[in-house]
């Protein structure tokens, strides 16, 4: 089994000029086996490294006991220049050392779609839904200054929010919406029934009373 040492800083910058590749790195290395490897000490912190494989699976695996962190910007290992960090839990960072959440990004994302599961807001439209009155919503916007159920300023200023939940929510008021103009509808169609029986009943009023 062969074995070599090289600082971390070395290793980082080694997957880098190879382009992170299998056939790159058997360029410089020659990995011949998944036994095969490129370690360092476990003086550096913890002990980790890169291993290959015989070019069945053709991929790398980079492991380490803490976490992984790809910097840009210094000639010498230092935290500040990290630029990507996946740590012990498998959460990532890109922008900050301190993921909390499974992917955290310090800064603006651009994409072409975004895919977010939850389940649906149909509920909404169950015969057990406690659909407020209008009354009763016009009073607590007058009272909160937003809708009910839904986060406010201050909540999402000090908080953010949760896309799929905040979808969900914008959903279920919608699907609140349709209700209550499903609702006025049927009392307009009532009203101008019952508007059309009193026009008729006067013209007949106004024609016997010639």
């Amino acid at each position: 089994m062969k074995t070599l040492y090289l600082p971390l800083f070395s290793i980082i910058l080694f997957i880098i000029s190879q382009f992170l590749s299998v056939t790159s790195l058997a360029q410089g290395v020659n990995f011949s086996s998944e036994y095969d490897r490129i370690t360092w000490p476990v003086s550096l912190g913890v002990g980790g490294g890169i291993t290959g494989d015989d070019g069945s699976y053709k991929r790398v695996a980079i492991y380490h006991g803490n976490s992984i962190s790809l910097q840009v910007g210094s000639n010498s290992p230092n935290i500040a220049y990290s630029k990507l960090f996946i740590n012990a839990s498998g959460n990532v960072g890109i922008g900050t050392t301190n993921p909390d959440q499974k992917l955290a990004v310090n800064g603006k994302i651009k994409c072409e779609e975004v895919i977010v599961v939850v389940d649906v807001a149909d509920y909404v439209f169950e015969e057990t839904y406690p659909l407020k009155k209008l009354e009763e919503v016009d009073q607590y916007i007058k009272e909160n200054k937003h809708l009910p159920g839904v986060p406010g300023k201050k909540e999402v200023d000090a908080n953010g929010y949760e896309v799929g939940l905040m979808t969900n929510k914008l959903l279920e008021k919608v699907e609140e919406l349709t209700l209550y103009m499903i609702e006025q509808n049927k009392e307009i169609k009532a009203l101008k029934e019952e508007n059309k029986k009193i026009t008729t009943e006067l013209a007949r009023l106004e024609v016997k009373n010639k």
